[in-house]
C-alpha cells in the first residue's frame, strides 16, 4: 500500500482507526410513513463528488435491505465500474440526520477528530482507486472492494497526537482544496459546455444541408423513396457454440463497433466454414452500414475493408446516381427521427422496411450529372465541418484530461503536507 514521507508532526493511521467502517444501524424510532432520505448509486455525481439527486422514500420501504448512514458520513461505491469512476460523496442534508442507500456503498463514519472532507478527498485520489481495483473480489462484472482492504489502508493525519491542532490543519487544507478544486470544476464545466456547443454546430450544419422530412425542398430538388434507388440486406452470426466458426481470416463486424465513420478493423473474425454455414455475407469495401437494434441503433459506418457483419447491421447499396456519402450524411441528419419511428421493447428497433421507406431529398433528380455534383459539394462541406469539429473536440478532450491530472496533483500535494 502506498506511503510517502510526511512532514514533521504528521503520522500514518489506518482508515479503521480514524473512522468506523460500515457502522451497524442503531435502533431507530421512526414511523414506516416517515419521509426518509435515500441515495441510489446514480444519485452520486462522479465528477462533483456530491449527492445530486437525493430521493425521499417512506421509511418502511428502505428500513430493510439497504445501507444505513448518518449525516456527514462518507460514501464510497464498492462495485465496478462505479468505484473506478470516482463515485464518492459526503452524506449531507439527510432528513432527521439519517439515510439509506444502495448496498453497493461502503460507509465511513469519521471519528470526532477527523473531518469527513479529509477522508472524502483522500479516497478521491486515482492512486487509491487503482489500489482498490487491484484488490477487487468477485466475478467479472460484479467485482467489489472488500471491507478488509479499507480496514488496513493507511491515511496520513496531521498532528495525530494533538486533536485540536489536527482538526485546525485539516480544516485549513480542506478549505484550500475546495477553493482549488472548485476552480478546476468551473473550468471543466466551461470545457464541457464548449463541447456541447461544438456538437450543436454539426447538427446545425446537417439541418441546413437537408430539408426536414415532408417539408418543401429547394427548387429543382425532389423526394425519392430510399428503396427505389437502394438495396438493403443484413448480416448474420455463426453459431457461437461452434469453435470452428471463429478465429479465421474474415473480418466480422458487430453493431456496437459502428462509429459514424470508416471501419478499418473488427474485434472478431470468422472462418470460411462459419461464413458458408451461416447467414453471414461478405460486404465489399465502401458499403454503407446502419445499426438496426441494440444500444447503438442508428449508428452508421462505411466499410474501409471487405467484411461480414452480424444480423443487427443493415447494409445499404446505393445506385450510381446517389453518392453513398450523401446518403450517409442524410441518415446521420435524421437519426433522431429514425429512433422515434422505431418499435419494440426496452431498446429501439428499426427495420429494413423502415429504412427502405425513408423519403430522401435529392438535388436535381432529373439531371444526374448536376445531381452528383451538388451531392459531392454538400458532402465536401459537411466533411470539412466534421473534420474541424473533430479536431476541436479532440483538443477539448485533452483539456479535460489535463484538468483531471491537475486535480490529482492538487490532491497529492494536500496529503503530502505540501499545501
Amino acid at each position: 500500500m502506498e506511503r510517502w514521507e510526511l512532514p514533521r508532526g504528521w503520522g500514518w493511521k489506518k482508515l479503521s482507526e480514524i473512522s468506523v467502517i460500515n457502522p451497524a444501524r442503531p435502533r431507530i424510532q421512526r414511523s414506516d410513513d416517515d419521509a426518509t432520505s435515500f441515495v441510489p448509486m446514480q444519485a452520486v455525481d462522479e465528477f462533483e463528488g456530491k449527492i445530486s439527486q437525493m430521493q425521499i422514500k417512506p421509511y418502511g420501504q428502505v428500513k430493510r435491505g439497504y445501507t444505513y448512514f448518518e449525516e456527514n458520513d462518507v460514501l464510497l461505491a464498492k462495485i465496478t465500474p462505479s468505484m473506478e469512476n470516482g463515485k464518492a460523496a459526503i452524506a449531507r442534508g439527510l432528513l432527521g440526520g439519517i439515510g439509506f442507500g444502495t448496498t453497493e456503498f461502503h460507509v465511513f463514519h469519521p471519528n470526532p477528530d477527523v473531518l469527513p472532507e479529509w477522508i472524502f478527498y483522500y479516497i478521491r485520489r486515482k492512486t487509491f482507486r487503482a489500489e482498490a481495483k487491484n484488490n477487487f473480489r468477485g466475478a467479472v462484472g460484479q467485482q467489489r472492494v472488500p471491507e478488509e482492504f479499507l480496514i488496513d489502508y493507511p491515511i496520513p493525519i496531521p498532528y495525530p497526537d494533538d486533536p485540536a491542532r489536527s482538526l485546525a490543519e485539516q480544516r485549513r487544507i480542506a478549505a484550500r482544496l475546495e477553493t482549488l478544486l472548485g476552480e478546476t470544476r468551473a473550468l471543466r464545466e466551461e470545457v464541457q459546455s464548449m463541447r456541447r456547443d461544438l456538437a450543436q454546430v454539426m447538427e446545425s450544419a446537417l439541418a441546413e444541408a437537408f430539408p426536414a422530412p415532408q417539408r418543401e425542398v429547394a427548387e429543382g430538388w425532389g423526394w425519392k423513396r430510399l428503396g427505389d434507388f437502394c438495396k438493403t440486406t443484413s448480416g448474420g452470426t455463426p453459431k457461437r457454440n461452434v469453435a470452428d466458426y471463429y478465429g479465421g481470416t474474415i473480418p466480422w463486424l458487430k453493431s456496437g463497433e459502428l462509429n459514424d465513420g470508416v471501419i478499418l478493423q473488427t474485434e472478431e473474425t470468422i472462418t470460411e466454414k462459419g461464413l458458408n454455414e451461416s447467414n453471414a455475407k461478405i460486404f465489399p469495401k465502401g458499403t454503407l452500414l446502419i445499426a438496426l437494434y441494440g444500444a447503438t441503433v442508428g449508428k452508421l459506418g462505411i466499410l474501409g475493408i471487405d467484411s461480414t457483419t452480424n444480423q443487427a447491421i443493415c447494409a445499404i447499396f446505393s445506385s450510381d446516381d446517389v453518392e453513398k456519402t450523401f446518403l450517409f450524411w442524410f441518415l446521420r441528419a435524421i437519426r433522431q427521427k429514425l429512433l422515434k419511428s422505431s418499435f419494440g421493447g426496452a431498446q429501439p428497433n428499426i427495420s429494413q422496411e423502415i429504412i427502405r421507406n425513408l423519403e430522401v431529398p435529392i438535388p436535381y433528380p432529373n439531371d444526374p450529372a448536376r445531381s452528383l455534383a451538388e451531392q459531392r459539394r454538400i458532402v465536401a462541406s459537411l466533411e470539412r465541418i466534421a473534420e474541424e469539429t473533430r479536431a476541436l473536440d479532440a483538443s477539448l478532450g485533452q483539456d479535460l484530461r489535463d484538468l483531471e491530472a491537475l486535480e490529482q496533483s492538487i490532491l497529492a500535494a494536500a496529503f503530502r503536507g505540501e499545501m
